[in-house]
C-alpha cells in the first residue's frame, strides 16, 4: 500500500474523485453515516489543503512549523486570515465538536445520521475548495512574476 506522500497530484486528484464518487452512492444508498465518515475525512483533507496553500502563498513555510492538527484549530486559521466567514466557521466547529457523539450515538443506537448533515459537510467541502483555488491562483500569478 503507498504512503501519502508517494502519490503524484493527479493520482491525489483521481483518489479524490473516488472519494466523491464514493460518498454520492452512499448518499443515494441512504446510508448517510458512512456518507458522513467520508465526507468528513474529505473535509478534514481539504481544509488541511486550503491552509498548506495559504501558507505557501504568504510564504510562511518556514517560518511555520506545522500546520496545526485539529480541525477545529485549522478553521480558527482561515477565520483569522479572512478565508471562512463566521458562519462557515461556526458550522465547521459544531460539526468537528460533534463528530465523536455522533459516532458514539449511532453506534448506540439512539439517533441515526440523516442527510441533512451530511449536506452540511458536502456544503463546507466545496467553501473550502473553492476557497484553496482562489489561493492556488493566487500563488500561481506570484510565482510567474
Amino acid at each position: 500500500m503507498k504512503k501519502r506522500k508517494d502519490f503524484s497530484n493527479l493520482e491525489m486528484h483521481d483518489l479524490f474523485k473516488k472519494a466523491f464518487t464514493k460518498l454520492n452512492d452512499l448518499f443515494k444508498e441512504g446510508d448517510y453515516f458512512k456518507a458522513f465518515i467520508l465526507a468528513f475525512s474529505i473535509l478534514e483533507d481539504r481544509v488541511t489543503a486550503t491552509c498548506k496553500t495559504y501558507f505557501a502563498l504568504m510564504d510562511l513555510n518556514e517560518k511555520i512549523v506545522e500546520i496545526p492538527f485539529s480541525l477545529r484549530k485549522k478553521a480558527k486559521l482561515l477565520l483569522l486570515t479572512g478565508l471562512l466567514d463566521k458562519k462557515d466557521y461556526d458550522s465547521l466547529c459544531r460539526i468537528a465538536d460533534n463528530r465523536n457523539t455522533f459516532y458514539h450515538a449511532y453506534f448506540l443506537g439512539d439517533f441515526a445520521i440523516d442527510k441533512k448533515d451530511v449536506k452540511e459537510i458536502i456544503r463546507l467541502i466545496r467553501v473550502a475548495d473553492k476557497k484553496q483555488n482562489v489561493q492556488k491562483t493566487k500563488l500561481r500569478r506570484v510565482s510567474n512574476k
